[in-house]
């Protein structure tokens, strides 16, 4: 009995708790494609202007002529695309919240795996991957800010320099062996 009313009053606190979160009201726009753009700097010089409650707007790159306004009313988006050609409202009432969780997850920024950090100092083997020099082998000789210069194993006494980004280190099963 008294886990009953323990989870009935769960229950209740989950209900009271979505309606203090407000969740954003995301309506769709659809305009001409390859205008997506210069709607969004109309949407942004009228609410500049007007002072109209629209909080973001946004395209994707993989929806063609479609602009997401977030607002608090319908009437807010239509008064910022008003008088665009070939522009409408798709629906006076916003996107289901999981229709907008969907849209609202590409924008989400997320963060590259980052690369173990690769040790470049002298006397370090490395592959030349860029440039004019790419595909040979060497040994680095110095090192400064962007630059780094590279013996070649073909041509010794002979170093090239190359950038950073040019440069990745050899296996060590790659490496020359000492004759």
């Amino acid at each position: 009995m008294i886990a009953e009313e323990n989870n009935q009053s769960e229950f209740h606190e989950e209900k009271e708790l979505e309606k203090e979160i407000e969740y954003p009201k995301i309506f769709v726009v659809q305009t001409q494609r390859g205008r997506e753009i210069q709607l969004l700097f109309l949407i942004k010089e009228r609410i500049r202007v007007k002072g109209l409650k629209i909080r973001s707007a946004w395209i994707l790159r993989d929806q063609d002529r479609v602009v997401f306004i977030e607002a608090d009313d319908y009437r807010d988006v239509i008064d910022a695309i008003r008088g665009f050609p070939y522009t409408v409202l798709l629906s006076y009432s916003p996107l289901p919240l999981q229709e907008a969780k969907q849209f609202l997850d590409k924008l989400l920024i997320r963060k590259p795996e980052v690369a173990k950090e690769i040790k470049l100092e002298p006397g370090v083997w490395v592959k030349i991957t860029g440039g004019v020099f790419r595909g040979k082998r060497g040994r680095i000789v110095s090192i400064e800010k962007k630059r780094v210069l590279v013996e070649l194993s073909d041509l010794p006494g002979f170093p090239v320099e190359v950038t950073r980004d040019d440069i990745e280190p050899l296996p060590e099963s790659e490496i020359p062996k000492k004759t």
